[in-house]
């Protein structure tokens, strides 16, 4: 009735106190009465004939409790287990996703010579209608200084939010320098380093930072040195952890497993 047992199992749960409260009335209770009965030669026989078996099966009926426990325990962490890794599974396919619709944005900048903001509103279109967790994507390209930037800073390079998806809501962020965040400008330095998609660890927002680079040549360089010479720019994706959990737990069995974000 409190919510606490769930209701397939409310036969079972009730099946385990019977069989326990049962169990202690019919070990305990002649125990108890040979205990507390008048002295005499009767009550002392009746302690070895009936007190005895009933502590010796009392002991026996304990350990075969505690090994049942122990089951029990290893099947429900086997259980919780089986669920988490499925939801780790599940949220693994979702960010790589993400991660490959970053990358299909990388390969678009990389065959075009230039990509309007028309045509970048219109490649990007619905992508949120397929991947909700996926809050906005914006082109952020490598320019060098001279150039009218939010927060710019004295820097030898910046990385100004360029063109994003959606734009609405989100206009005032055109323009601003990704990179005047010290914690940004070093994660988005690694990425263009490693040449590959990489993400950012949790943060002061709700959200995680993905990130792809984009070079001037079809493949990143084979160095980290021609790699920061051939940089473009970097394709960026704000990702929704409670929108990726969400999902993940709308798709399997979540009963007893409370997740805290």
């Amino acid at each position: 009735l409190l919510g606490a047992v769930a209701p397939d199992n409310a036969a079972f749960n009730w099946f385990t106190w019977w069989v326990g409260d049962t169990m202690g009335t019919l070990l305990v209770a002649p125990v108890g009465l040979i205990v507390l009965a008048a002295p005499s030669g009767l009550a002392r026989r009746r302690g070895w004939t009936v007190g005895v078996p009933l502590m010796a099966a009392l002991a026996g009926s304990a350990l075969l409790f505690l090994d049942a426990k122990r089951s029990d325990e290893a099947r429900c962490a086997r259980v919780f287990e089986r669920r988490t890794d499925e939801i780790t599974r599940l949220l693994a396919e979702q960010v790589d996703s993400v991660l490959a619709a970053l990358v299909s944005i990388e390969r678009y900048f990389t065959s075009s010579e230039s990509v309007t903001r028309e045509e970048f509103h219109v490649f990007n279109a619905r992508l949120h209608d397929r991947l909700p967790a996926l809050q906005a994507v914006a082109w952020c390209p490598r320019v060098q200084p001279g150039e009218s930037l939010a927060h710019a800073g004295a820097r030898p390079d910046h990385r100004p939010i360029r063109y994003l998806e959606p734009e609405q809501g989100q206009s005032a962020m055109l323009g601003f320098d990704i990179a005047s965040d010290p914690d940004r400008r070093e994660f988005l330095q690694g990425v263009v380093d490693a040449g590959e998609p990489l993400l950012t660890g949790p943060g002061r927002g709700p959200g995680l930072l993905a990130a792809v680079p984009v070079y001037l040549t079809t493949a990143p360089p084979l160095t980290v040195e021609a790699r920061r010479r051939a940089e473009r720019g970097c394709v960026l994706g704000v990702i929704r952890v409670i929108q990726l959990v969400e999902r993940a737990l709308a798709r399997v069995d979540s009963r007893g497993i409370d997740v805290v974000i």
